[in-house]
């Protein structure tokens, strides 16, 4: 159940994000990102540290559903007011860029939390998933992108509804004590045997936000040279998805690589 929601969560990501930054050059002003992406990222921030105390308790199987829930009920709201408010594309653009993150997050906490109880070994659990998630958002860049109904505002939101609905559906029939028989996996207690100084994690820290601030500035120039080379929605649509896809296919054989070596 957590594979599915997983499968469903990453397809929303590489959809949402595609189909975001297709809407720059047509509703939303390439002159209005770095304005929006600096409300992305301070929602982000907000929302991450809420979830992260939220989840701080015992009760994180009930607080993703919730998370998820109203995640349909935002996008539903898009769906329906999108020809009465046009402000409504920018305020799309933030959703989209927080949500799609925490909500990655919450289901991977409750995917270590499953290997917890079932006592895997996350040194093989943890590549696979990963391995698996990357595929699903191979097809999810190929396939979404390039339907028709996909490039309507409207359609577009009633779609990261739907796939909202899956996870909210998964969570509600997982349960903890589903366990697999799996041979020879171990689970060791990673705070006494991968412990890490504050030191480390400080530089750990550091090398994020620098790597971030980077990535961020990269990011903001590619997609406005991508909205001033495909005049029309559609076209910025589906090089989008192709690209999020050859991104992932790296991604994929870079995961294969590092895990056998």
């Amino acid at each position: 159940m957590l594979l599915v929601a997983y499968a469903a969560l990453m397809t929303q990501f590489i959809f949402g994000r595609a189909f975001r930054d297709s809407l720059l050059g047509s509703h939303l002003a390439i002159q209005s990102l770095p304005y929006l992406v600096t409300w992305s990222t301070l929602v982000s921030i907000i929302a991450s540290l809420t979830v992260s105390n939220l989840f701080r308790s015992n009760k994180r199987k009930r607080i993703a559903c919730a998370g998820f829930g109203i995640g349909v009920v935002v996008q539903l709201l898009f769906a329906l007011a999108s020809r009465r408010f046009s402000w409504l594309y920018g305020l799309f653009f933030i959703d989209v860029s927080a949500s799609t993150i925490v909500g990655l997050s919450m289901i991977w906490i409750l995917i270590g939390d499953w290997a917890s109880n079932c006592h895997a070994d996350r040194s093989r659990l943890i590549p696979a998933v990963m391995l698996y998630g990357t595929a699903a958002s191979i097809l999810a860049g190929i396939g979404l992108t390039h339907l028709r109904i996909a490039t309507s505002f409207r359609n577009a939101n009633l779609i990261l509804a739907a796939m909202n609905i899956i996870p909210v559906a998964a969570l509600l029939f997982h349960s903890d004590e589903d366990c697999v028989a799996r041979h020879g996996f171990t689970f060791q207690d990673l705070q006494d045997h991968a412990y890490l100084p504050n030191k480390l994690l400080r530089k750990f820290a550091l090398l994020v936000v620098v790597a971030a601030m980077t990535s961020t500035l990269l990011d903001l120039m590619f997609r406005v040279r991508v909205a001033e080379h495909y005049l029309h929605q559609s076209d910025r649509l589906h090089f989008l998805g192709l690209f999020q896809s050859l991104l992932s296919i790296c991604a994929f054989l870079s995961q294969i690589a590092v895990g056998r070596l």
